[in-house]
């Protein structure tokens, strides 16, 4: 529930909030799921589909974002303490990243 609402639907057509619907037993299965496409390191083929879409930009014009499918961007936000201290723990000065860059 921690999606907004009106949040952009990917290429699933799926709120990210239809998810909190689900059973208990459902969502511990879609939990196995996801940790299954971590330790193999791939998603699965229907939900590698990324819509481009273009956003417009306070000053004019329009900026691209990449909106992944649902259940993907479920992962995210599940995973974002982890991938967080990754970043953390590798971040080199040499490269352009990190929390206060690229803004």
């Amino acid at each position: 529930m921690t999606f907004p609402a009106h949040t952009g639907l990917g290429a699933d057509n799926v709120s990210p909030r239809a998810f909190a619907r689900l059973s208990h037993d459902a969502i511990a299965a879609l939990a196995r799921l996801l940790l299954l496409c971590e330790a193999v390191g791939t998603w699965l083929a229907v939900v590698r589909l990324v819509f481009v879409v273009l956003l417009p930009k306070p000053d004019g014009g329009r900026r691209p974002i990449g909106l992944p499918p649902t259940l993907i961007r479920i992962w995210i936000r599940a995973r974002s303490n982890v991938t967080k201290a990754w970043a953390s723990a590798n971040a080199r000065p040499n490269i352009y990243s990190g929390a206060t860059l690229g803004t």
